[in-house]
């Protein structure tokens, strides 16, 4: 016996109270307790009534055995009322569980409800049942008692009215609550109806909010990443203008310093050609070791011209291949960021819309099913209470899903807003280092183009005071040379180790190919032993000049001397032109020489820029095939979802709700079966069937959700693999 039949019988709730803790001291159930105070109470009664009955009174009276015959029509007209009444609602209640049955998981709470109600009901009729075999067993007693002592029929017929009396007084309040049961469905249809309404009216208002923000956020990140692609695109031009204009300046400075070089050496040794011509007879031998001298000189110019060209070579091509890897990461960063907004924009847009269509679906299929409900309602007002428990489970599920919906939706707008806040970033960073970078590249730019002017005006400094020591050495050692030539000689044998020693260190340091540091250090300690000669050479001048006065004597005798030395003079001036054709040929060789590192430093640029190229078109081809690839999973998986639940929603819409009365054409045939049915083991099988109900329903829900998170998670390693992909092609 159930804790609601006592409810719905009208039992005191002290007396039901008492009975209960009577029942759990005695260790026994409460129907069990209840059967035995009643049966214990009709034998105290045929106990107590049978002494009293006379002997001598042997058949009834005819007016005791009509209001017995009506006390016992009134019973079984009261029992009959009472088994139909409790068979109908079985019957009905089966019914509404056989229509329920054939809902989905969203009313999987309606359905576990109906099979508790259906367990309550059940138990109210096995404590009905108790309750009728008790008041027969009763009426047995009462009859005997009757047919035993005639006496006691007065006082047996004023019990059965006290008891039929409570009998009427209770079906008066079975019938109150029945009316109260029909006005509580009423309201509930009402409420239930304002409810679906409401309901209806936040979906729309929460689809049109939640698409005006979307909307207004996706403007918001198309306008920024607008912009940050402008201005990406206007730093690298500008970027790629002051390149340029760098290059053609930097040219335009290494031809001017090539040009005015070749002009300087052209009028040094031009120079130099007039001096030796007018050179006398007298310093034939030193002139010739003076040529000497020159053309080493001269070849060490040449080799530091060459290594100042090679090195400054190879700084332009340096700063050329700078700015194509610069201007190549420039035009990969910016396709990365717009293939990266154009993909964010065209997923949000497909969400959006598959969302959107998602939410009126189900508001409409929704309001589908809670109209078919509200019919199975009103057919069925009889089991209004049962009805009521599984619509407020159903509402709070309802809540629950759009709960849910609500924080994915929301889950969902942060995530993309936190994308869009990084993108943002990830676009000011490399605005940022693309500054830093440009301004670092300026200024090592600068400073280097600053450090080789330096250099290179030390450079001719230092030529021209070496040219005009050497020129004005040259000038002393000739007129002294006529009384020290054979020690001139020697001193300059020396000299002349010194200077191809140092020649060679710094043929040695060009060959390694060092630095430009390197070279312009053996420029400098050459430059330095050239100015140690140029003071020891003016030294012995000072010497040579207290020695002159002594020498003009010997003046005459150095006459056919001077006349050999003009003859060698004669000879070494036929020699100039072909000394000049030759330094002619030298720097058309060195032209085409540089231009032949030229061409050779531009093929090897072009093929560079053709394979990065390459390697980002191969690079952007991948993540747009990937991209593809997940967007296309992602909708087959959408379609799949949205397929089952079309299914599941269209077998709700094509339930008839007139067949939900079918049932009750069995209701006859159950009513028979009723009285040689078990119903403990009848009740054992519902539970258990109501359990696997609530075990599938749950297992159904778990994997659903196991579904929806494992696509969410699939979403985002989706799109942390392209950011990825992403950060490592800026990186890169």
């Amino acid at each position: 016996m159930s804790e609601s039949s006592w409810i719905l019988r009208g039992v005191d709730d002290d007396a039901r109270e008492r009975a209960v803790e009577e029942a759990a001291r005695r260790g026994i159930s409460l129907s069990d307790y209840l059967t035995d105070i009643v049966l214990q109470n009709a034998s105290a009664e045929q106990t107590h009534q049978r002494p009293t009955a006379p002997a001598e009174d042997g058949e009834p009276s005819p007016l005791t055995m009509g209001d017995k015959f009506a006390i016992r029509h009134q019973i079984k007209a009261l029992e009959r009322r009472l088994g139909s009444s409790v068979t109908s609602l079985d019957g009905a209640l089966n019914a509404l569980d056989t229509s329920v049955f054939d809902l989905t998981s969203r009313v999987g709470d309606l359905e576990a409800l109906a099979g508790d109600t259906g367990a309550a009901l059940g138990g109210q009729l096995k404590d009905l049942q108790g309750s009728l075999a008790v008041l027969r067993l009763g009426l047995s007693g009462i009859e005997e008692a009757a047919k035993a002592a005639g006496d006691s029929n007065n006082l047996a017929h004023a019990t059965l009215a006290d008891a039929c009396a409570e009998l009427e007084h209770r079906l008066g309040d079975i019938e109150t609550i029945s009316r109260g049961a029909d006005r509580a469905a009423a309201q509930l249809a009402e409420a239930q109806h304002a409810y679906r309404i409401s309901v209806a009216q936040d979906i729309e208002s929460l689809s049109r909010e939640t698409a005006a923000h979307l909307n207004a956020g996706l403007e918001e990140v198309r306008a920024a990443a607008d912009e940050a692609a402008a201005q990406a695109d206007a730093a690298a031009a500008h970027l790629v203008a002051e390149l340029r204009s760098l290059r053609l300046s930097i040219d335009k400075r290494l031809v001017e310093s090539a040009a005015e070089t070749k002009h300087r050496m052209h009028a040094a040794f031009a120079e130099n050609a007039e001096r030796l011509t007018g050179l006398s007879d007298r310093v034939a031998v030193h002139e010739r070791q003076s040529e000497r001298q020159a053309e080493q000189a001269r070849a060490q110019l040449a080799d530091v011209e060459v290594g100042m060209q090679g090195a400054l070579e190879e700084t332009a091509l340096a700063l050329r291949r700078a700015d194509a890897v610069l201007a190549a990461d420039i035009v990969r960063m910016g396709e990365n960021n717009r293939t990266a907004l154009t993909e964010l924009r065209s997923d949000m847009a497909a969400e959006t819309a598959a969302m959107h269509e998602r939410h009126l679906a189900g508001a409409a299929r929704i309001a589908n099913a809670e109209t078919q409900l509200s019919a199975v309602s009103e057919q069925a007002t009889t089991r209004q209470e049962a009805l009521d428990r599984r619509l407020s489970a159903t509402t709070a599920s309802f809540r629950d899903a759009l709960d849910q919906v609500d924080t994915t939706i929301s889950e969902q707008f942060d995530a993309t807003a936190l994308r869009a806040t990084e993108l943002e970033q990830d676009i000011a960073h490399v605005r940022r280092t693309l500054g830093a970078e440009i301004n670092r590249v300026e200024a090592c730019t600068l400073a280097a183009l600053e450090k080789q002017a330096q250099d290179r005006l030390a450079g001719d400094e230092a030529t021209h005071r070496t040219a005009d020591k050497h020129a004005a050495s040259m000038r002393v050692a000739i007129e002294d040379m006529r009384a020290r030539l054979e020690e001139q000689m020697t001193t300059l044998r020396g000299q002349h180790a010194n200077a191809q020693a140092r020649l060679e260190y710094v043929n040695a340091a060009l060959a390694d190919d060092g630095p430009l540091a390197t070279v312009i250090s053996a420029t400098a300690e050459e430059v330095a032993s050239l100015r140690t000669r140029v003071l020891g050479i003016q030294g012995a001048d000072r010497d040579v000049l207290d020695r002159l006065k002594k020498l003009e004597v010997n003046d005459t005798n150095t006459t056919g001397t001077l006349n050999a030395l003009r003859v060698d003079l004669g000879a070494m001036a036929a020699q100039a032109p072909a000394q000049i054709e030759r330094l002619a040929k030298l720097e058309v060789s060195i032209a085409d020489l540089r231009l032949d590192q030229l061409a050779n430093a531009a093929s090897a640029q072009i093929a560079a820029e053709a394979e990065a190229l390459a390697a980002v078109q191969a690079r952007v081809t991948n993540i747009e095939e990937r991209q593809a690839d997940a967007l296309h999973r992602l909708s087959n998986e959408i379609t799949q979802f949205v397929a089952e639940n079309d299914r599941r929603l269209s077998l709700l819409e094509e339930t008839d709700v007139f067949a939900i009365a079918a049932p009750f054409a069995a209701i006859e045939q159950r009513l028979g079966e009723l009285e040689h049915r078990d119903i403990g083991t009848a009740f054992a099988e519902l539970r258990a069937r109501i359990e696997e109900r609530i075990l599938g329903v749950e297992q159904r829900n778990v994997r659903t959700l196991e579904q929806l998170s494992a696509t969410v998670e699939l979403i985002e390693r989706r799109f942390a693999d392209s950011e990825a992909d992403a950060g490592v092609a800026r990186s890169a």
